[in-house]
Formats: C-alpha cells, structure tokens, sequence
C-alpha cells in the first residue's frame, strides 16, 4: 500500500466516525419513507495537532441540516470531539440492502448521504489560508440510513427485545438479520483478498466486484477475518 508523509501545521483530522441510531421503537415491520421517527446522528472527529490551538468543528449534511460546536481548544497531540445530527423522516430515504426496498441493481443509485466535517479557525499558516484569512481542513464521510439487527429470538416479542439487549444469543432459535424492520436471510459469499501484495489491489475491481455481486442478486459479502483490511473503495461501494 501507499506510504506518504504529511506535514502538519494546525490541525488534521485523522478520522471520522458517524454513528447512526433509529430514534423509533425495535421496528418488526417494514419502515415507509417519510413515516418513520427519524434517526440521529452522532459523528465523532478524530484529531491531531503539533500544538495546543482553538478554533470550531462543524459538520454539514447533503439532507440540509448542519451543526457545528462551542470554540474549543484541541490540545497538542490526539484528540476528538462529537457532534449530533438528526435527520427527519421527510428529509432522508432509507438505505436497502440489495433486493429489498427500492430495486436499485445501480451503486451510484443508492440512498446514501454525504457529511462534511470541518476544523477552522483564525490562524494564518501558508498552505491553509482561504480568501478570509482563516485556516479550514475538512474531509467528507458517506452514510446511509437504516435500522439493522442480528435476530436470535422472538424479537416480535417486546418484553424479549427490552431483556435481551445486553445479552448474547440464544440457542433455542435461528438466526436472521432484520433490516427496516424486515427479515433478511443472506445470499452471498465470503470476499478474500484478490492480491497477495497489497500494493498490486486495484480500487475498480473491488467497485465492480460489488456492483456484480448486485447483478448476482447477492444481498450479503462476508469478509474474511484472516485476511488484510480491503480498500476503502470496497467498503464505500458496499
């Protein structure tokens, strides 16, 4: 793979992770577009500074909702900070898996949303500078909304939902995942590393693997957990 050095003078966010949670109740039926509780939205940013230095974290959505945080001062070395979103049942459409909802055999046709995450303030430093003077890094994030579950009991079942949110899975039933509320069973297969040399791995063919994984009528990709991490193209495509 790619090793490169980056200089930093301010600030760089080194990361960024969206945490999506269905604010309705456990769905055991199908949620509709526009009808449902919405989600929130909680993104925590990852960053890293050569110094101590202030300045505002915001994160702006492709559905039009934006929100940014209190001045604060990002200390010398690692660190993060959370922002939480809400996107409403009228301003988003849910995401499918292949075959369920809406029959988009097209990766570039699904619902998916972009996030935008920015650190800026009023410091100069040259290779930083916008038109007003300030320092501003940012980086974008793509996410999709859907409510997803792992099902080894009655989870029609209220009281059993409410006990066994902390508990492992039980013998005594089968196994399913529940998405929007509806029960899918997979049809797939395991994905392991096209290359032995990390270096020769191509982003297309990890974006067509997927997009003929759709054509296949698969609705799962099981990733080998001996294997390396595969290309952030793999993942975003999924």
């Amino acid at each position: 793979k790619s090793v490169y050095l980056v200089r930093v003078s301010t600030v760089a966010i080194t990361d960024v992770v969206p945490q999506i949670h269905y604010r309705g109740s456990y769905p055991v039926q199908a949620l509709v577009d526009g009808e449902h509780d919405g989600f929130d939205v909680s993104v925590r940013v990852h960053l890293w500074s050569p110094r101590s230095i202030s300045g505002h974290v915001a994160v702006q959505s492709s559905w039009g909702v934006s929100a940014s945080s209190d001045r604060v001062t990002v200390p010398a070395g690692e660190s993060n900070v959370t922002i939480s979103l809400f996107a409403d049942a009228r301003s988003i459409k849910l995401w499918w898996p292949a075959g369920m909802g809406p029959d988009l055999k097209e990766l570039s046709k699904r619902m998916l949303y972009d996030i935008v995450v920015s650190f800026s303030c009023s410091e100069q430093m040259s290779s930083t500078v916008s038109r007003k003077g300030s320092v501003r890094v940012h980086t974008k994030r793509r996410i999709g909304f859907r409510h997803f579950a792992l099902v080894t009991g009655n989870d029609t079942d209220p009281v059993y939902v409410r006990d066994s949110a902390d508990k492992e899975g039980t013998k005594f039933h089968g196994l399913f995942f529940r998405v929007n509320g509806v029960p899918l069973y997979s049809r797939g297969a395991n994905v392991i590393p096209m290359e032995e040399m990390a270096g020769s791995l191509s982003a297309e063919a990890h974006i067509r693997l997927v997009q003929s994984s759709v054509e296949a009528n698969f609705n799962t990709l099981r990733i080998w957990g001996g294997g390396m991490f595969l290309l952030q193209a793999f993942y975003q495509a999924s």
